[in-house]
């Protein structure tokens, strides 16, 4: 008996590739190594019996004939077509092809021949979801030859299916791509040119986008609508609303929108995001588009655009500061009205911007500085100016100021902006514009006493210096120390130094109260200032309404300097163990902030670590009372305590809770162990408290620290080999939250690197958390 060989085939891959085949081994008997080669290359010497078996194990797996289809392969599909090869079979996978559509898309002309001459349906599964039928994928791939046949077997021309942007047809694809001859092909087989059924962009819109000038010209011959508003919806649902000419204005094809404008386009016609092609080419187009927008026939449809729209629209004209293109499109705008409204949008706009020289070649025009611009102008600068005047003063633009000034602009000391119900001066003042300042001064602005104070506390808070020492030193100003303590609290609350020094050097009180506080208790941000108000006699004895020193705030605050400055007051003579209206120290309250630097200067110090507040709380419990921001500095405060000899570390509260228990309610299972460590005795552990705390695996929710907390105290009491042994289970410690709805567990695990990885335990590890109720 001859030798036989035997065949065999790999097995397709979940997800088809086109470039991996599967392929047949032939393996001989006393071979390791295998010849391989593709399944549908030449067959052996003579058919076998195993070889025929191969051959129906590839027909039986559609996308293997579909890619033979879309690869041009003629000899083979014929083959398999003779084997009973099945040309309508739906694709195997989601969104996957047909046969016939794989060798439409290749441009396969004879392939597609021998399909449609076997049966397959021009118009069969022509749109499986996210897939695109026969003709769609020719046109396309522009293979003029294949629409033609296709669309002579009866291929439906208007077919819209879920494709590329939403719902496409075959003309969509061919203007998308620019394929003119296959437009004219669609058109004249009857494809409708407009969609406006269909939420996707029109055929024009996508030719004009692409910038396809012939492709524009055929479509507007056989009567695509120039200002077709079918386009892409937003995310939110709302339409687009965009016209083929704001496509090819925001891609700047000169020639298209050229075209569509000699066609009738409106340039005026506003989108959902409230542009016109003008406001784009405005703002995005070269000069030459905006000119050929502007010589539309139909910039009469201007006059119909909301007000709001036109104002936009002439602040982007403004914006590069261009008076012939401001001047060439007031020319073209019809209608006195809106002509009289856009120059003084134009001279509004340009003073914001600080176009002096556009500025006085606008005011030439017959206009004076003194009108008022409409709220639709203001809402575009946030309604905080109504003139020209003010806009310039907002903006900080001196030279225009001056322009308007000289022009005989008025200003208004009393009413001020009427929208934003600010004075011109506490404007200039509050942004430390000090130029403007004196013009407006030196053109007559009334400057009484109470605005110079207002004035002058504005400016101290936004830190203006120069600003506070102008209106100290101006001989309108009558020395008044009750304005310059308002300052100097206003300028120790935006923690600026150097105008709190410059208000302290002119003799403000350093032991001014306002709102119920002195200065040093505002003054945590800067050792320096504390020291200047020690020097000009600042009293470290000074409560605020919650009676809380100045010892009491720069104990609170964390940052760098904060102590060097509980140094300074403590060296000034403050009480360092005085207690607040909540008999917290100033010890109490570097322990709640964790701060441990301030905590060494007042143990140092001598302040008593074992008072207590009004809870019975001793600076220990408050340390461990609370998880901070600044872990590593808890620690060192617990260990920092508790190394006192003089510190009870299982001191109990008013409650009978020590700090262990505290720490043990709350979970917090890094504190635990600290404690444990420094000596804390967990036979003090209200066992019975924290059961009712502990989260069991019938309950929906529960963190891990909670468990691990508990374990840390039932490790230092002996209890451990009940639950565990001496460890926890692998990957306890590093669980983050467990759902104990689903059937063993579903927790998220936690690396070192902080990525959070899906990770479930078994219910061992849930009756080990139930067992927690027998605590």
């Amino acid at each position: 008996m001859p030798e036989r060989e035997y065949i065999k085939c790999s097995p397709l891959p979940s997800k088809y590739n086109t470039r991996n085949h599967p392929r047949i081994d032939i393996l001989k008997p006393g071979h390791r190594s295998s010849e391989s080669f593709r399944v549908f290359e030449k067959p052996l010497n003579k058919p076998t019996v195993a070889y025929e078996d191969a051959m129906k194990s590839a027909l039986a797996q559609t996308s293997v004939f579909t890619d033979l289809c879309g690869k041009g392969a003629e000899n083979r599909v014929f083959h398999l077509l003779e084997r009973g090869a099945k040309v309508n079979e739906p694709p195997a996978e989601e969104g996957g092809r047909t046969p016939l559509q794989a060798a439409a898309e290749g441009g396969h002309l004879k392939i597609v021949e021998i399909l449609l001459a076997h049966g397959a349906d021009v118009n069969g599964a022509a749109a499986p979801f996210k897939g695109i039928s026969a003709l769609a994928a020719a046109a396309d791939r522009g293979h003029v030859a294949v629409v033609k046949m296709l669309l002579a077997r009866g291929a439906h021309v208007n077919a819209v299916l879920p494709g590329w942007r939403d719902y496409s047809s075959a003309l969509q694809y061919a203007c998308k791509a620019g394929h003119t001859e296959i437009i004219r092909s669609l058109l004249e087989a009857g494809a409708e040119p407009n969609n406006k059924k269909w939420k996707s962009a029109s055929p024009l819109c996508l030719a004009a986008e692409h910038g396809f000038l012939e492709a524009v010209q055929l479509l507007l011959e056989y009567g695509a609508e120039v200002d077709n508003t079918a386009s892409l919806e937003l995310d939110h649902g709302r339409p687009r609303g965009t016209t083929p000419l704001h496509e090819a204005t925001t891609k700047q094809h000169k020639e298209v929108v050229d075209l569509l404008l000699r066609h009738g386009a409106d340039p005026a016609i506003v989108d959902a995001g409230q542009s016109s092609p003008l406001h784009i080419a405005a703002a995005f187009a070269d000069q030459a588009i905006f000119q050929l927008l502007l010589a539309s026939p139909r910039i009469c449809k201007f006059v119909e655009m909301r007000d709001k729209y036109k104002a936009a629209l002439m602040q982007t004209i403004c914006k590069d500061g261009s008076f012939d293109r401001i001047n060439h499109f007031l020319a073209r705008v019809p209608g006195p009205r809106d002509h009289f409204s856009l120059k003084c949008w134009a001279v509004f706009f340009c003073c914001g911007f600080g176009y002096t020289k556009t500025v006085e070649e606008l005011l030439g025009l017959n206009l004076s500085p003194n009108f008022s611009v409409s709220s639709d102008a203001t809402r575009l600068v946030g309604y905080q100016a109504e003139t020209s005047l003010e806009h310039a003063i907002l903006k900080g633009h001196t030279e225009v100021v001056e322009l308007l000034l000289k022009r005989g602009a008025i200003v208004s000391s009393s009413g001020g902006f009427r929208l934003s119900k600010e004075n011109p001066i506490l404007t200039a003042a509050s942004k430390g514009f000090l130029d403007i300042l004196k013009l407006l001064l030196a053109n007559g602005v009334s400057f009484d006493q109470a605005l110079q104070s207002e004035a002058m506390q504005k400016a101290a808070k936004n830190g203006h210096t120069a600003v506070v020492e102008f209106i100290m030193s101006s001989h309108q100003h009558s020395a008044d120390k009750s304005k310059m303590n308002k300052s100097l609290h206003k300028a120790l609350a935006g923690s600026d130094a150097q105008t709190s020094r410059f208000l302290l050097v002119s003799g403000a009180d350093a032991n001014c109260e306002h709102e119920g506080r002195r200065p040093l208790h505002l003054a945590c941000f800067s050792a320096e200032i504390v020291e200047l108000l020690l020097a000009h006699g600042a009293d470290v004895g000074a409560e605020d309404e919650k009676k809380n020193l100045p010892l009491h705030k720069a104990a609170f605050a964390r940052n760098k300097v904060a102590p060097r400055i509980v140094q300074l007051l403590l060296e000034a003579g403050s009480a360092i163990d005085q207690k607040n209206a909540t008999h917290d120290t100033p010890l109490m309250n570097a322990c709640t902030a964790q701060n441990v630097e301030v905590i060494k200067v007042l143990v140092l110090a001598g302040a008593d670590a074992r008072a207590t507040d009004g809870e019975g709380r001793t600076p220990l419990h408050l340390c461990c009372a609370r998880d901070g921001d600044h872990k590593a500095d808890q620690h060192e405060a617990i260990r920092l305590l508790a190394s006192l000899l003089w510190v009870d570390v299982d001191a109990e509260d008013d409650k009978g809770r020590t700090p262990l228990d505290l720490a043990a309610q709350s979970f917090r299972s890094p504190v635990v162990r600290t404690l444990l460590d420094v000596g804390a005795d967990p036979a003090l552990v209200d066992l019975e408290r924290l059961r009712h705390g502990i989260v069991v695996a019938h309950e929906p929710r529960a963190t891990i620290y909670e468990c691990e907390a508990v374990w840390q105290i039932r490790k230092a009491r002996g209890q451990t080999k009940s639950l565990y042994g001496d460890e926890l289970p692998v990957g306890f410690k590093r669980v983050r939250r467990l759902d104990s709805t689903d059937k063993g567990g579903s927790m998220k695990q936690v690396s070192e690197d902080g990525t959070v990885d899906s990770f479930v335990f078994d219910m061992a590890v849930l009756n080990a958390i139930s067992s927690f109720r027998d605590l």
